[in-house]
């Protein structure tokens, strides 16, 4: 056994014989070997099944831009199963965090996992499955799956951005049967009008920690508005439309993959986003426009005239919607029975806006109106 003494002269020198082992002389030739070997264990940790390696693997085909694994971490997404049940162990967690590791991989190398496998994983990686759908050919049936269920506004708008191009059966009907006109009626006096306005807020994300002896991975977000990505992240356009969407990838050491809830701030108003999906399926016509926040101002005259007044507003909006309906059918965006089974969702909120009212404006009671102090949050 060597003495203590001459075991710390080692240990002191090691480091300097580590710093002194000679650079190839070929570097080209070294760092074709180095990819080959890199490229090597990349194939064999994506065919180990063994969640971690299956992650460093992805890591690698994603950071060597290993084009050629592209066929095995598709087959990876083709045999996935998502959980049943909410993952509560840790192989299902691993599982799960292997597959974020896999779509980011095949998001950065462009790949196309058949749609079918793909629109499986919605529910547990909703921005990762969506980014792939619109990349993806003949992927309209998921993506209105999707627009009919999405709860954070940017994967629905990413597939109506999608859908309205494509004049796709049923896409209208949806966006009809869920919009509801929200209207601001002001009841002032003589010669006085009155508005009100709105604004969108910035947005923020947190992330848990990091996971130990797993690879950086990426994580998506999807917003509609480049100015609410997080600095320092750049937006990538997604979907283009009158309101385009956009995604994020971050890298923040973590797998807090976002859920399909809607994100930290105001991500917009989705019934103004049905009025605009109107406005592009009806080309404009301003004869059959439906505004989703219109605002009125009533001249308070006296009740009987209010009560007159607020009756024909009520059967005109009902009017300009049937007629919007039946230009649809014409254009083939609706069926005739589509069109039949439709009818407009109304809210009305009265806001006393008079300086010296001698009474309270009278109750009203319509017919398939809804009267509110405070408007509703549009339908998903």
């Amino acid at each position: 056994m060597l003495p203590i003494r001459a075991l710390a002269c080692l240990a002191w020198f090691a480091p300097i014989a580590a710093a002194q082992v000679p650079a190839p002389s070929n570097p080209s030739a070294a760092m074709l070997e180095e990819r080959h070997r890199r490229d090597k264990w990349a194939e064999e940790w994506l065919a180990s099944g063994e969640p971690a390696k299956i992650a460093w693997g992805a890591w690698l085909a994603r950071v060597d831009r290993q084009s050629d694994r592209v066929p095995q971490l598709v087959e990876l997404v083709n045999r996935y199963e998502p959980p049943i049940q909410p993952i509560v162990q840790t192989s299902e967690q691993d599982r799960h965090d292997a597959m974020l590791t896999v779509l980011d991989a095949l998001i950065q190398l462009h790949g196309e996992p058949p749609v079918e496998s793909v629109a499986r994983l919605y529910p547990e990686f909703a921005a990762q499955s969506v980014i792939l759908l619109v990349r993806s050919r003949d992927s309209a049936p998921p993506l209105f799956d999707i627009f009919g269920k999405a709860k954070s506004n940017g994967a629905w708008l990413a597939a109506g951005n999608m859908l309205v191009k494509q004049r796709y059966p049923g896409f209208a009907a949806m966006v009809l049967d869920r919009f509801t006109e929200h209207v601001l009626v002001s009841v002032v006096d003589k010669g006085f009008g009155y508005g009100e306005g709105g604004g969108v807020s910035g947005c923020g994300i947190h992330w848990r920690g990091p996971k130990s002896g797993w690879p950086p991975v990426g994580l998506y977000l999807l917003l509609q508005h480049p100015g609410l990505i997080p600095d320092p992240l750049e937006a990538t356009l997604l979907a283009d439309g009158e309101t385009p969407v956009y995604y994020a990838r971050a890298e923040p050491g973590s797998y807090d993959n976002p859920s399909d809830e809607p994100p930290p701030c105001n991500d917009g108003d989705r019934d103004r986003f049905r009025a605009q999906y109107l406005g592009a399926t009806l080309g404009g016509l301003s004869s059959s426009s439906l505004g989703a926040y219109p605002q009125v101002s009533l001249e308070w005259i006296g009740e009987d005239d209010y009560r007159q007044r607020v009756a024909d507003m009520v059967e005109q909006k009902t009017s300009r919607f049937i007629h919007a309906a039946n230009d649809l059918v014409q254009s083939g965006w609706l069926t005739a029975d589509e069109a039949a089974a439709l009818h407009l969702h109304l809210e009305l909120r009265i806001a006393d806006r008079r300086s010296a009212p001698a009474a309270a404006l009278p109750v009203l009671i319509l017919p398939h109106v809804q009267f509110t102090e405070t408007f509703s949050r549009p339908r998903l």
